[in-house]
């Protein structure tokens, strides 16, 4: 069961957007209600940034073949976890909640490497974003002791023809270590050595950071995009990678039906509806809002 307030989920750093419309009505025969009124819109703030957390995870715990297989299990997902936070807060007093989700928004589209494997699809270089797109999440994960001598690169280009280069080559004194070299449209930005645990290095490009080191470097989210993405000399490193666009980008990879291929295409609810009720002596409260699960557009 998905309680989000003691999930670990190591992979939630990007940014919240939230339109919502709400309506907080104190109960008749209720002189002070400030109290509950104060707890109800940190009810509501927490609904709002857990959904994105439990969305986030449910987008890439696995690979789905359709719309409507994520749908029904983040619709099962956002119920668990409804459930047990009505439980909660009536267990503290006279409250009754109820977070209901009511689907989404908009989708995106996950290009993903979901099995080990070189980061070649039909040829060495290959465009995984091949045309200016707004990016939601950027991620590699890279087996340190299947990184060439050689460099292995990832060009990012924005619509405006600036450039973002990542240049990975195995770091010379500790072979299971990476050398990153960055650049901004050619010329030299940052250097970077990520040291690896269990052998593997986790990067979040977005926002240039490790989870698996202290290494950090210059994300992509410091150009302006969109963006399109460029792999060249992908038979240089092994491992697996995570790319989520609002567009369906035109790569010539398979969607994830069953069985999925490596790498395929898997929908992501990019934003969603939600609604929050929050109900006790004081206070009345019911809230229907937007939430962005990427930190991009709604629609």
């Amino acid at each position: 069961m998905l309680l989000i307030g003691s999930i670990t989920f190591a992979l939630m750093i990007m940014g919240l957007v939230v339109v919502f419309n709400g309506l907080i009505a104190p109960s008749p025969d209720v002189t002070d209600t400030s109290n509950d009124v104060d707890e109800a819109a940190e009810y509501n703030g927490e609904v709002r940034r857990n959904a994105r957390t439990l969305l986030i995870h449910t987008n890439h715990q696995e690979v789905y073949a359709s719309k409507s297989d994520l749908n029904d299990t983040a619709e099962r997902h956002f119920g668990n976890y409804s459930r047990l936070l009505a439980e909660s807060y009536a267990a503290s007093g006279p409250v009754y909640v109820n977070a209901t989700y009511d689907g989404p928004v908009a989708y995106g589209h996950r290009t993903v490497q979901h099995e080990e494997n070189d980061f070649t699809h039909g040829s060495n270089d290959w465009s995984p974003v091949d045309s200016p797109n707004e990016i939601g999440w950027f991620v590699v994960n890279l087996n340190l002791s299947d990184v060439s001598n050689d460099p292995f690169r990832i060009v990012v280009e924005n619509d405006t023809g600036e450039t973002m280069g990542y240049e990975f080559t195995k770091n010379g004194s500790t072979v299971t270590a990476v050398d990153i070299d960055v650049t901004r449209s050619g010329t030299p930005l940052a250097e970077a050595t990520c040291q690896p645990f269990s052998g593997r290095t986790l990067l979040d490009l977005l926002d240039g950071e490790s989870f698996t080191s202290s290494c950090s470097m210059p994300g992509v989210s410091a150009m302006d995009g969109p963006y399109e993405v460029t792999f060249e000399h992908g038979d240089r490193v092994r491992g697996k990678y995570s790319i989520v666009t609002r567009g369906a980008p035109n790569n010539g990879v398979p969607n994830c039906a069953s069985p999925p291929q490596n790498p395929c295409r898997s929908p992501v609810v990019w934003s969603v509806n939600v609604t929050t009720t929050y109900e006790s002596p004081g206070v009345s409260y019911t809230n229907g809002q937007n939430v962005s699960v990427y930190g991009g557009s709604e629609a």
